[in-house]
């Protein structure tokens, strides 16, 4: 029994047959005989790009509710996009052109236009409207010159907004952003605009990267934000504008946009890992399951944490903490970095640690501390907020995932270890805070260690504390040495 998109895209071809007997449009594809054609279902938007050596990519639209992982393909390289006609902003290239027939004399709406001459890409008005808006449609004026179908729409087109008027003889173009922003590869067909924060890279190969999360952004939009619409200052939207894309032939199944694969709390920062194919994304998410990677965390706790009434144990110089959350079992590992003097924490001293968590229960480091060691983490407000100083609510929790050590998914394969070996011959680097090398198990796997510092906030609230408690000491000393003084006078 038929559907009801099946009969109004039936519709909608009996009209497109019926206005184009009527008014002449005659669609045209680019006009640098490159044949792109473009793919719609009702879960997954794509463009099908087919170039003149043979060549086909299939490059699915990233926005706000596409899937993560759904679906893989291959990225066209540097010298594929350079044979298409560049679009009207930078980084956006021309897929498909129509142009309107010089028979027809009467001047129609933009959106009316894209439903006659593509009813299977626009089979509704409100489909056409949305493309305008996003900004994919561009509109030049006249018919194009022989000799300038590549820089033709970047110098004389204008973006076709609703209710925009096309006349005989104009050229439609559909642009979709190529993957370029100032001057780098990004991923292509972003559908959004790039969010207003940077995110650093530790490390970035085809297979897998490694990103530095601010604090106070959040990994995955919520389903609102405060002005009702849907929030894009998180780490999953800003992934495909940050990364590259995997080269032509990559193995192991490009995704069609990067995925972390674990998650950070909002207000702590630090690493993320990221999957770029399906095999890495795999294997990454094993090794957290599994529990074979090791994360390294650097917190100020306020107080000292092995105080009178530490339950925990210790063991190689690490304090441990095994109690279960949730009714789950959680291990904590920690030891002391430094310490610092404070008139405003517990037991006069703050308390650098680093913390090795062995299980990722929910908000495991900050509650084990409060829990167990009854000392919370300096910016703790859900779990300690009412007790500590307001000075130290300021500025944000002051937790840091500052390494993180795992099995590189890709150079422990039988294919990734011939290019392992190749680059050990080559004496290749990967940047100041990677470094590849093998296990020390006798298992002589291809290891990937992180390791960053800490905010430049950790070490000024530690020597800020400490250089005011001394100068407090300092001050209260004075009138003790005044005394002294006046008594040895006057004997």
């Amino acid at each position: 029994m038929p559907t009801i998109d099946m009969t109004r895209a039936l519709f909608q071809v009996l009209l497109s047959t019926f206005l184009f007997a009527c008014f002449g449009f005659t669609p045209q594809h680019s006009l640098t005989r490159n044949s792109i054609e473009h793919v719609h279902s009702s879960k997954l938007h794509s463009q099908i790009i087919e170039l003149e050596n043979g060549k086909s990519f299939e490059l699915h639209e990233i926005s706000d509710d596409s899937e993560s992982g759904s679906a893989f393909c291959e990225f066209p390289s540097d010298k594929d996009l350079e044979k298409l006609p560049n679009g009207l902003k930078g980084g956006y290239k021309v897929m498909k052109t129509y142009q309107i027939s010089f028979s027809h004399q009467k001047p129609m709406l933009i959106q009316e236009a894209l439903t006659t001459l593509d009813p299977i890409n626009y089979p509704t008005l409100s489909r056409a409207r949305k493309a305008c808006r996003k900004g994919s449609i561009i509109i030049h004026n006249g018919p194009i010159q022989n000799g300038e179908e590549h820089q033709a729409f970047s110098s004389k087109s204008k973006r076709a907004r609703v209710g925009v008027v096309v006349n005989a003889g104009d050229v439609i173009g559909v642009q979709i952003m190529m993957g370029t922003f100032k001057k780098k590869r990004c991923y292509p067909n972003i559908m959004y605009s790039r969010p207003r924060f940077s995110l650093p890279i530790l490390y970035e190969d085809d297979h897998l990267a490694i990103v530095d999360k601010p604090a106070q952004i959040a990994m995955y939009s919520t389903r609102e934000s405060k002005s009702g619409s849907t929030s894009r200052r998180t780490i999953r939207d800003i992934l495909p504008w940050t990364l590259t894309p995997p080269h032509p032939g990559t193995h192991g199944n490009p995704l069609r946009r990067p995925i972390a694969v674990h998650r950070l709390d909002t207000p702590t920062n630090g690493v993320v890992v990221v999957a770029k194919t399906k095999t890495a994304m795999d294997s990454l998410y094993h090794q957290f399951q599994s529990r074979k990677t090791i994360k390294s965390y650097i917190a100020i706790v306020n107080g000292h944490p092995q105080g009178n009434d530490y339950p925990g144990k210790s063991e190689n110089g690490w304090n441990i903490i095994d109690y279960p959350l949730g009714g789950k079992h959680a291990v904590t590992r920690w030891r002391v970095m430094k310490t610092a003097k404070s008139l405003n924490a517990k037991d006069g001293l703050l308390t650098q640690v680093e913390v090795q968590p062995k299980t990722g229960r929910y908000h495991q480091i900050r509650r084990h501390f409060m829990l167990i060691c009854r000392r919370p983490l300096v910016g703790d407000k859900i779990y300690a907020g009412l007790l500590q100083a307001p000075r130290f609510l300021r500025n944000g929790l002051y937790l840091c995932s500052n390494g993180i050590t795992l099995e590189h998914p890709y150079y422990n394969t039988s294919i990734g270890r011939k290019e392992w070996e190749t680059i050990v011959k080559n004496g290749e680097n990967y940047g100041d805070f990677s470094e590849l090398h093998l296990s020390d198990d006798g298992q002589n796997k291809v290891m990937l260690t992180i390791r960053k510092e800490p905010p430049k906030r950790f070490e000024k609230l530690m020597w800020g504390e400490e250089s005011w408690a001394n100068q407090k000491a300092m001050d209260e000393s004075i009138p003790e040495r005044l005394i002294s003084n006046v008594k040895e006078r006057n004997f």
